[in-house]
């Protein structure tokens, strides 16, 4: 069974007291030689738990990023609803029209409200699939309206 560390320092300091000359390893403590034995994964002489974290914390960053990369990928596409509310049918239409360019992207609404204002339409997105539907209610007319928008 091997000595401990504080046992071998003990008797390398005994065999130097008595003029015996020692090899290296010899005059090495225990915890000295695992450090030199501990490998070097970042190529800075030592390694340490800290180090371990901040290779496990990038490795976890890299993950998360290429998973937010693919995931922006498959959102180009979005799936929207609105509702509006009007005395007319056509008031109804417009503002539930609104609502699904709101819940898209404000700055879209912004130029819609600028621009335009064809119902069925989004600056800066490709529109597919619109559905209207409209029911006596509210103050008149109650649309819903759906739309699939694309970047």
């Amino acid at each position: 069974m091997a000595a401990s560390p504080c046992e071998e320092t003990a008797d390398v300091a005994g065999l130097q007291r008595r003029g015996v000359a020692t090899p290296a390893i010899v005059r090495e403590s225990g915890a000295e030689r695992l450090e030199k034995q501990r490998p070097d994964f970042l190529g800075q002489g030592k390694t340490d738990m800290g180090t371990i974290r901040y290779g496990i914390a990038a490795a976890a960053i890299a993950a998360a990023m290429s998973l937010g990369m693919a995931s922006m990928a498959s959102a180009a596409c979005v799936n929207k609803g609105g509702e509006g509310t009007n005395t007319t049918e056509a008031g109804a239409k417009f503002q539930a029209w609104e609502a699904v360019l709101q819940a898209t992207d404000w700055g879209s609404w912004a130029q819609f409200m600028a621009g335009g204002q064809k119902i069925g339409t989004a600056p800066g997105y490709k529109v597919s699939k619109v559905r209207m539907s409209c029911k006596a209610g509210g103050l008149g007319q109650t649309c819903r309206a759906f739309a699939t928008l694309c970047k």
